[in-house]
């Protein structure tokens, strides 16, 4: 339904992404892992150490290995003399700024949570739809309302009146909503003349549309008050 123009409104960021310093930190340490692995293995087996201990060291080098071929070389492989110890402190200041983006994050949209996102409903109706259904249900109460009225004014002098206030309430709102229909029409002709960015004639309709509701109901209360201030 129609709803008030809103400026400067806060838009919903998007979920945090790793950044690509993070991967390839996270790379190099992987690689390096695979690397340090591997020589183990073979110095393991060059120093003829215990059997179990040349399984374990073969183990480990499948592993990283795995690990480093699953995430892919680092486009630039680490500094000779870069240890182990910095590459893990690296990474994990990478990991500890990507977890406050993401804490960021939830405390932004927590407030939302539970609010309607709009374009999402099960059961869509246009405002045009919407206001001629309305319409139309309006003018059956209304048409049924009279056809009731008129038999009953037969018998009754009450319901005599009544039908002449449900007369003066027809030609008010029939003659209402003639103009607001010819009313309407201008407008729209005028829009489409005049050369407006998509957001712009978004905007215009928008307050059109609120506009539009608002005049139906002082109408509407204006109708009322002229019935009820009848002796």
């Amino acid at each position: 339904m129609p709803k008030a123009v809103e400026f400067g409104q806060d838009k919903v960021a998007k979920y945090p992404a790793v950044s690509a310093k993070q991967t390839e930190v996270l790379k190099q340490t992987a690689w390096k892992a695979s690397e340090l692995a591997r020589e183990v293995h073979v110095e393991a087996v060059q120093e003829n150490v215990s059997t179990n201990l040349i399984a374990k060291a073969e183990d480990t080098s499948l592993l990283t290995e795995s690990v480093s071929d699953a995430l892919g070389p680092p486009r630039r492989q680490p500094a000779e003399d870069t240890t182990a110890r910095e590459l893990v402190a690296s990474l994990e200041h990478r990991i500890a700024l990507y977890a406050a983006d993401v804490q960021d994050f939830k405390d932004e949209i927590a407030p939302l949570a539970g609010k309607k996102v709009e374009g999402t409903g099960w059961f869509q109706v246009p405002y045009l739809l919407w206001v001629g259904g309305i319409a139309v249900a309006a003018w059956l109460v209304y048409t049924f309302g009279k056809i009731g009225l008129s038999v009953a004014a037969l018998a009754h002098p009450a319901a005599g009146m009544g039908l002449a206030a449900v007369n003066l309430t027809g030609s008010i709102a029939g003659k209402m909503i003639k103009q607001l229909a010819v009313g309407g029409e201008r407008f729209k002709e005028a829009l489409g003349k005049l050369n407006l960015d998509e957001k712009v004639r978004e905007m215009v309709l928008n307050t059109f549309r609120a506009e539009h509701k608002g005049v139906q109901d002082e109408d509407t209360q204006a109708v009322v008050k002229e019935l009820t201030n009848k002796g």
